[in-house]
């Protein structure tokens, strides 16, 4: 699964909101390929994120809660299609209280609460992953958040939106 990232102009996610899903995910890989410095890509590491953020996964996202908001975006692309890709966007309103928030959490502290058992029980996302290679999983994880703190800070800076998509 690739998870990405995406910071963009307000009126590419306003273009995007008309396409099919199809489109918008050709869209999504065009625009990730022509710009790569605007994309943060957390593959196995985002469902862990917002684990050790919200102590839940991204199954159970929280609106209104930044934190949880930063991992899953808020905005749906499709919110009436249940089988639909996970494509959100944040926009700028909604980045810079996300960034607020995840500004303050310190990458290095994250893996403090790790464990693999919590993870498992709570079926994280590629929790296998983390079980087999705990050292590099964890430099992963912690480098893998940074990379979002740094996009949403560049996003919130611009005045950009964002958006996030699993797929």
């Amino acid at each position: 699964m690739k998870a990405a990232y995406l910071l963009v102009d307000i009126a590419m996610v306003d273009h995007w909101r008309g396409l099919s899903e199809d489109d918008l995910i050709a869209a999504l890989d065009a625009e990730e390929q022509k710009r790569p410095d605007d994309v943060a890509y957390v593959d196995n590491s985002w469902d862990a994120i917002h684990f050790l953020l919200c102590d839940r996964t991204t199954a159970q996202p929280i609106e209104g809660n930044a934190l949880s908001e930063a991992v899953v975006g808020v905005h749906w692309f499709d919110e009436e299609d249940d089988d639909a890709a996970f494509i959100a966007y944040c926009l700028p309103d909604d980045v810079k209280r996300i960034h607020e928030a995840v500004r303050k959490i310190r990458a290095d502290e994250l893996p403090v609460a790790l464990d693999v058992q919590s993870l498992r029980a709570a079926e994280v996302y590629q929790v296998e992953w983390f079980a087999e290679e705990p050292e590099w999983s964890l430099e992963t994880l912690m480098h893998d958040f940074a990379d979002v703190q740094e996009l949403y800070a560049r996003a919130a800076a611009q005045g950009r939106a964002v958006v996030v998509s699993f797929l």
